[in-house]
């Protein structure tokens, strides 16, 4: 065997091969954020107000000659959520926009779109499942309270569960259970009979799975659409109470599936995302992403969650 042959093993100086393409497929589902609405926060304490009509009466008959009997006026009910600072930095040194790179010409440029999205998934999260409110104190950063924990009246839990009605945050006793169509009908049935129209629902990879097992029925869950394929799931669902449109979600959490009202909720901001370049200390710049919002519950009883399901 040859032993004086020059490979590239023993040689210098090679270069190295690396394509221009840089893949990124992590998940960037804002789903909640950009169906709801836009609002404007002028505070650190965001107020908003509810109400509702009195009950239908078969009793209001009148005489002709009836004297008034007037009605007691209910107030509106006064609501508060606090506005939440979402922040993040991040460094880059001066020496980065002088060395050749790949997949890039300039490190800034391709930083900032990165990080914004991953600011935005932050933001998502905390609309969808923040446990708040919390007030802000010197030590303690404000916490919004977020949509799942601000539905109360439409909730179906286990037997044993509680739920806190001033944070929303259920406590799990009872086991966990499996997703089944009556459970689906009756946050539908509650959600209608609070004077609601939910048409949105979202929940995570599994239960969007168990949701088209229950829905198909075990006996017909495949349908042939056309030669070499065929559908196994249930996207929408034709309720007695209107059609739910399930959708799946990377961030909820597992053991939930959360039905609302888009035109029920609002992201109010107190300032928008704001790019700023901050002050140098040395051969690189500082970046900072920032923005303050909190989320408004127009009426929490048109929207509804079930809780406590199985994840496996």
């Amino acid at each position: 065997m040859a032993v004086d042959i020059y490979t590239t093993y023993e040689s210098k100086g090679n270069r190295e091969d690396i394509t221009d393409e840089i893949s990124n497929i992590a998940p960037k589902d804002v789903i909640f954020m950009n169906s709801i609405g836009t609002g404007k926060a002028k505070a650190v304490k965001h107020d908003f107000q509810t109400d509702t009509l009195r009950a239908a009466s078969l009793a209001n008959a009148q005489l002709q000659k009836a004297v008034p009997s007037y009605r007691v006026i209910t107030p509106t009910v006064k609501l508060t959520n606090d506005v939440q600072f979402l922040d993040d930095w991040y460094q880059i040194a001066d020496a980065m926009d002088q060395i050749d790179k790949a997949g890039r010409k300039s490190e800034a440029d391709y930083q900032a779109p990165l990080f914004a999205a991953g600011l935005a998934k932050d933001i998502e999260l905390s609309l969808l499942e923040q446990v708040g409110p919390v007030s802000d104190t010197t030590d303690l950063a404000a916490k919004m309270r977020g949509a799942e924990n601000w539905c109360v009246t439409n909730i179906d839990k286990g037997a044993n569960d509680t739920i806190n009605g001033t944070t929303g945050v259920v406590t799990i006793v009872d086991g966990a259970r499996s997703i089944t169509e009556a459970m689906i009908g009756d946050t539908c049935q509650n959600i209608y009979s609070q004077g609601g129209e939910v048409h949105t629902a979202l929940c995570g990879s599994y239960q969007k799975r168990a949701v088209s097992e229950v829905l198909q029925g075990a006996s017909q869950r495949r349908f042939m659409i056309e030669k070499s394929k065929v559908d196994a799931s249930v996207d929408v669902y034709a309720s007695d109470f209107g059609t739910i449109s399930f959708k799946i979600h990377r961030g909820m959490a597992t053991s939930v599936i959360f039905f609302y009202d888009p035109k029920l909720w609002k992201k109010c901001w107190l300032q928008t995302v704001k790019k700023e370049i901050l002050s140098r200390a040395g051969t690189f710049t500082n970046y900072q992403l920032s923005c303050s919002l909190t989320l408004e519950a127009k009426n929490e009883k048109g929207n509804g969650r079930i809780v406590n399901l199985a994840t496996s």
